[in-house]
């Protein structure tokens, strides 16, 4: 039979994979513990991380161990040394009260996507939930993308739902709903405004594209007097 080590390596950045190949004649005869297999553990940069709520940050951000918090995920997505730009996928399993800051430069693209597809209505059964306090998702930097994921119950001076700033994109694609969020004009907003701008999505300066089945739906926004 063969025996494998459990002490693979445990860092949550990299994925692992066993790698088997035969060893040469020489490398038998000059370790006989060699039973005609080398096993070795090999490296894989980790692309994607799920999380639950219910999940656990000690966990590795896997399907099975998900993290209980989005921004725990975002903080395990380094940022490219310009090498190589990377693609990585946040799975969102459930409904999170948790609203989202992203500040991404040197990353290809961040995807939040929902983990368990639509319902019959074709409604997202995954979401990211302001429960009419803070906006769900605010985009500072990066290139993101979102679908089969609804961004609801948030309220902000600038952008109920979704706050895109000057330099990011934001694309809504297949499956993303936007919907029952509320613009509120009681303060000043991020771009020196009094708000009440844009109940679903605000977009200062920066750069918003609707793919598919997206829509921006059933929000509302407050117009200042001022």
């Amino acid at each position: 039979g063969l025996g494998l080590a459990s002490d693979m390596p445990s860092d949550q950045s990299n994925a692992y994979s066993l790698e088997i190949s035969s060893p040469s004649h020489e490398q038998v005869k000059e370790n006989e513990r060699y039973q005609g297999l080398q096993v070795r553990a090999v490296a894989h940069k980790n692309t994607k991380y799920w999380v639950k709520a219910g999940g656990s940050n000690n966990g590795n951000g896997s399907e099975q161990q998900p993290f209980n918090s989005i921004v725990k995920a975002i903080r395990m997505i380094p940022e490219s040394n310009g090498d190589e730009k990377m693609t990585y996928t946040i799975m969102i399993d459930g409904q999170l009260e948790e609203p989202t800051t992203i500040n991404f430069e040197n990353v290809k693209q961040i995807t939040l996507c929902g983990a368990s597809g639509l319902d019959n209505n074709g409604e997202p059964k995954d979401a990211i939930v302001g429960n009419d306090g803070p906006r769900p998702l605010t985009v500072n930097s990066g290139n993101i993308r979102i679908n089969n994921l609804k961004l609801t119950g948030g309220k902000s001076t600038e952008g109920g739902g979704i706050y895109v700033k000057d330099g990011a994109t934001v694309t809504l694609d297949d499956g993303a709903v936007v919907s029952n969020n509320h613009g509120d004009k009681s303060e000043l907003g991020q771009s020196g405004k009094y708000g009440g701008l844009g109940g679903g999505v605000f977009v200062d300066g920066g750069k918003l594209y609707m793919r598919g089945t997206a829509r921006i739906c059933n929000n509302t926004a407050g117009l200042a007097s001022e």
